[in-house]
């Protein structure tokens, strides 16, 4: 994926879904690149390998003890550790409480919520 991201493209291309109405609780680890979309409720950890993205839907509550992916789509709302290595985006109904990093973009819309830390990871001292 380039630096930003097309998010119709990634709904497009969503190979595993946490559908609205489900609680999904456990590890997911993918080392071949996959689009991973939540919508309903996911606890636990997400680790997709090179090419992966994930999206976190308007309708999404997510409590993530590490999640981790190139690009990450935030529209709903996530708690805990997240690292998009390439492209970070927090759309107008994202919510982020916690620690975000990301490596070579990062794009937040006027009205999305964050109570944390975010971590440029590209750049150092």
């Amino acid at each position: 994926m380039t630096s930003t991201i097309n998010t119709q493209k990634l709904y497009d291309q969503a190979e595993c879904l946490v559908p609205l109405g489900t609680v999904m609780k456990g590890d997911v680890n993918a080392p071949e690149p996959m689009v991973f979309v939540v919508n309903g409720h996911f606890e636990g950890s997400i680790n997709l390998g090179s090419g992966g993205a994930i999206v976190i839907a308007p309708t999404a509550k997510v409590v993530a003890d590490s999640i981790e992916a190139d690009d990450i789509l935030i529209e709903g709302e996530i708690s805990g550790r997240l690292h998009a290595r390439n492209a970070l985006v927090l759309a107008d109904t994202g919510k982020v409480k916690g620690e975000a990093r990301y490596g070579k973009t990062l794009t937040v819309q006027p009205k999305a919520k964050i109570n944390g830390q975010l971590i440029d990871t590209s750049w150092t001292d």
